[in-house]
């Protein structure tokens, strides 16, 4: 018996157990071979090696939730398994076991569903797991708190008072720490021109007055990249590029960055999101904002859901790191 005939065999053992097969349902062999469809549409090719996505997001619509709830933890593991033994077939690699979980979109009529297969870390997919685990009633809750909001909190908290004096503690200098890359080279700088300082990148910012749009056309003024010896329409800010070496020119009000191809930096990276951030911009300065992508946003080496950004800040966004340069 193949593996697609074994996974076909138990899925239909559990729904009818469950009571879940009806009229006008979702079965669970169209799942397994569009996820692989997915699968294999979504990979990644790296050194030697062709990397499967691990994380499997199946949209279904509030009717068929209601129906198929009840066996969602042992469908996600059958899923999970035949795509593991697909994946092994086919010569491709997983990071980390792969990871499926079913998400209600009312946009979607009964019967119907789309699933969404990306790249994601370990470490992220450890977190959904355990998200779902605790949906299923299969693991207690805990509350993982972001470093960015501690930071916040610890910057504008009033430090508790004791009734009793604690001695003073002078904790000693420690070295500075060795740089991990090298100065990007300067869009378009004079040899002599001087790198200039910044306050930290977590200083507080004015709110930016930017509506954010959920859907935002294509645009004529699209952001560019630009060669190094075109200095005629001068861009005010500018993304470089650590791995292509790139200069990607922001627009001078909100810069959409992702790897969709609408967006007006285009990042062919599977592990930044379609629409993975934006960069704000008026007076009071710039401003980069996670716009709900799955691997996160990075500043200067912090995760963050919004940061002001200076010249010279490293942002990273996935496996692609760039360096913001002002002016």
């Amino acid at each position: 018996m193949g593996m697609f005939s074994r996974f076909e065999n138990k899925a239909e053992d559990f729904i009818e157990g469950s009571g879940g097969r009806g009229r006008g349902g979702i079965e669970p062999v169209k799942l397994a071979k569009r996820a692989s469809k997915e699968m294999e549409r979504e990979k990644m090719v790296g050194v030697g090696h062709e990397y499967a996505p691990t994380l499997y997001n199946i949209l279904l619509s509030p009717e068929d939730d209601m129906q198929m709830s009840s066996y969602y933890p042992s469908l996600a593991g059958e899923v999970e398994t035949y795509l593991t033994g697909q994946g092994e077939q086919r010569g491709l690699v997983f990071d980390c076991p792969p990871l499926v979980r079913f998400i209600v979109d009312e946009g979607l009529k009964r019967g119907k569903f789309d699933i969404i297969a990306e790249s994601v870390s370990p470490a992220i997919i450890a977190e959904l797991r355990h998200e779902e685990m605790v949906r299923y009633g299969l693991e207690r809750d805990y509350t993982v708190q972001n470093d960015y909001e501690q930071d916040y909190r610890n910057d504008f908290e009033e430090p508790a008072v004791t009734s009793q004096a604690q001695p003073e503690y002078t904790p000693e200098p420690e070295p500075e720490p060795e740089p991990m890359y090298e100065r990007a080279p300067r869009y378009n700088q004079a040899p002599e021109e001087q790198i200039r300082n910044y306050p930290p990148t977590e200083a507080p910012m004015e709110p930016v007055d930017t509506e954010v749009q959920t859907s935002v056309p294509p645009s004529a003024d699209k952001t560019i990249m630009l060669d190094e010896g075109v200095a005629a329409d001068q861009p005010i800010a500018v993304l470089y590029s650590f791995q292509t070496q790139q200069h990607y020119k922001l627009r001078d009000d909100r810069t959409i960055i992702g790897r969709e191809t609408t967006c007006d930096v285009v990042l062919p990276d599977p592990s930044v999101s379609r629409r993975h951030a934006e960069i704000l911009h008026n007076e009071t300065g710039w401003l980069i904002r996670d716009t709900g992508s799955t691997n996160g946003l990075i500043v200067n080496g912090t995760a963050a859901n919004q940061s002001r950004i200076y010249d010279g800040d490293i942002i990273d966004l996935g496996t692609t790191q760039l360096e913001f340069q002002e002016g």
